[in-house]
């Protein structure tokens, strides 16, 4: 693994000296994890999150919002306790993140300042979330938005529908989506810039996992959150 860029915050999970001025020029090796092979890294503004083959999520970087699962910042790359099931899937936002876990269920923590975690309390730790929708299996995230698919991100929709089973989660800057594995798409989180698609635009944070209704049944092949818009693939 290596990495490159900006490391002010540790996000690189890597030692950066004095002489570096906060950033790495080009790409330098990360050591792996001990006993540990990483399958899938997520980045967020200024935090990273990496996924193992025995579904364990590590973290560094920023925490100012929580994003990191832990309790305190690290430049080091950190295992999340607080996930008691093993993962399958993560993904960041710019100041959240997410992961699904191996039975469809989804985790978030970290800002939650427009709702982007599916629940309606300001707590950012790490919590199971209660998708009565069905069960995730994929996660993406952007920025403060969100998006679940059936899969499970670090803090279980706790407001959300129940029974679901989600394929795949994205987050975008404020906002969230999800989708399940009968193709339904759930969103939450900011709609100032109409990117619920829920057909209108409003100042109010949607703080429960919604379903768009225009959307129900139809095939999706793909779903993905940029910072304050979506994408929907089709087969």
């Amino acid at each position: 693994m290596f990495a490159w860029g900006s490391a002010d915050e540790g996000q690189l999970g890597i030692p950066v000296s004095g002489e570096d001025n906060g950033h790495v020029s080009q790409p330098r090796w990360v050591p792996p994890l001990p006993e540990s092979k990483v399958t899938k890294i997520a980045c967020g503004y200024r935090h990273t999150l990496l996924l193992t083959s025995e579904g364990f999520v590590y973290s560094c970087g920023s925490n100012e919002f929580g994003q990191l699962g832990n309790e305190r910042k690290t430049n080091s790359f950190t295992r999340i306790s607080g996930l008691q099931h093993k993962i399958r899937d993560i993904t960041c936002g710019a100041y959240h993140s997410g992961a699904i876990t191996q039975n469809g269920k989804v985790y978030m923590w970290g800002c939650n300042t427009n709702g982007q975690l599916g629940r309606t309390s300001e707590d950012t730790a790490v919590a199971l979330l209660n998708f009565p929708y069905g069960t995730v299996v994929q996660v993406e995230a952007s920025s403060s938005q969100g998006t679940l698919l059936r899969s499970t991100i670090c803090c279980f929709l706790c407001d959300g529908p129940a029974f679901v089973v989600y394929q795949t989660i994205s987050l975008g800057v404020e906002h969230s989506v999800a989708l399940t594995d009968t193709s339904d798409v759930y969103v939450w989180g900011s709609n100032t810039q109409g990117q619920l698609g829920l057909g209108f635009v409003s100042q109010a944070s949607v703080t429960t996992p919604t379903r768009i209704e225009c959307l129900a049944g139809l095939p999706v092949r793909q779903l993905v959150a940029g910072g304050y818009h979506n994408l929907l693939l089709t087969p």
